[in-house]
C-alpha cells in the first residue's frame, strides 16, 4: 500500500495532467504524442466520482487503457472501482482538439487479447514495457472503452456528479457543469435533480436495449378425445 505522501504526490500529478489536458485540447507535454483520456470512475464504497487521466492505445477503431499503476505489484484503486461500476463518463479529445464526453462501458479484456494489447502498447512505449516487467507476477488488466449509444457524445460540456451514500438513508448529489468557455457553473438543487433523473432514464434505456428477445409461447398439445 502506498504511503500518504506518495498518494498526495500522485493526486497532485493527476490534477496537473487533467488541467493541461483540458486547457490544450487533450495534449499533455510529458506524454508527447500519446493520446490520453480522463475516466470519471465511481468509488466502489464511497460512490464518489473521481477523474483519472490515463494513456491509451488506439487500434482498429478501438480504445484501450491499462491498469499498470506505473509498474507496481498491486492494482490501482480505480481498477476495483471499474469492476464495481463499469459504466462511467469518459473525456476524450478528437483530432481537432475538441474535448468530448461520452457515457461508456469499461470492458475488461480476457486472455489472450489482454496479453496481445499489453505487448502492442509495450512495443509503442518502451517505458510501458518496463512497467509490465516490474509489475510481475501481477498481470496488468486491460480495459476497452465501449461507448454506450444511448448516451452518445456531448461536445463542449462536461458534467460531473459527486455522490455520497449514507447506508440506510437517501443519496445526496452535488453537481457542477463546465461551459465551453471553461467557466465553472454550479447547478441549483433542482438542476442537480434533473441531471440525476436524466442519468437514471439513460441507464434504464441502456438496460432495455440489452434485454433478450422474448421467447414465443409453447405450441398447444393435442386435445384429449372424449
Amino acid at each position: 500500500m502506498a504511503d500518504v505522501g506518495t498518494v498526495g504526490l500522485v493526486s497532485d500529478f493527476n490534477a496537473s495532467v487533467i488541467e493541461e489536458f483540458r486547457a490544450n485540447g487533450g495534449k499533455v507535454a510529458v506524454f508527447g504524442d500519446t493520446r490520453l483520456v480522463i475516466l470519471h470512475t465511481v468509488g466502489a464504497r464511497s460512490g464518489q466520482v473521481r477523474p483519472v487521466p490515463l494513456a491509451t492505445l488506439h487500434a482498429g477503431g478501438r480504445t484501450f487503457v491499462f491498469a499498470s499503476a506505473a509498474g507496481a505489484q498491486h492494482h490501482p484503486d480505480w481498477y476495483h472501482n471499474l469492476r464495481a461500476n463499469p459504466r462511467i463518463d469518459v473525456e476524450m479529445a478528437d483530432d481537432t482538439g475538441t474535448i468530448e464526453t461520452a457515457r461508456a462501458r469499461m470492458r475488461e479484456l480476457p486472455d489472450p487479447e489482454r496479453a496481445e494489447r499489453l505487448a502492442q502498447q509495450a512495443g509503442l512505449i518502451p517505458r510501458f514495457g518496463e512497467y509490465v516487467t516490474s509489475a510481475a507476477p501481477r498481470e496488468i488488466p486491460v480495459f476497452e472503452i465501449e461507448r454506450l449509444d444511448a448516451e452518445g457524445w456531448r461536445r463542449g460540456s462536461r458534467i460531473t456528479t459527486a455522490v455520497s451514500v449514507d447506508r440506510g438513508a437517501s443519496c445526496a448529489a452535488k453537481s457542477s457543469s463546465v461551459s465551453p468557455s471553461g467557466r465553472q457553473v454550479t447547478l441549483l438543487p433542482s438542476a442537480a435533480r434533473a441531471v440525476s433523473i436524466v442519468q437514471a432514464v439513460e441507464g434504464l434505456i441502456t438496460l432495455l436495449l440489452h434485454l433478450p428477445e422474448p421467447r414465443p409461447p409453447p405450441a398447444p398439445g393435442p386435445r384429449p378425445r372424449s
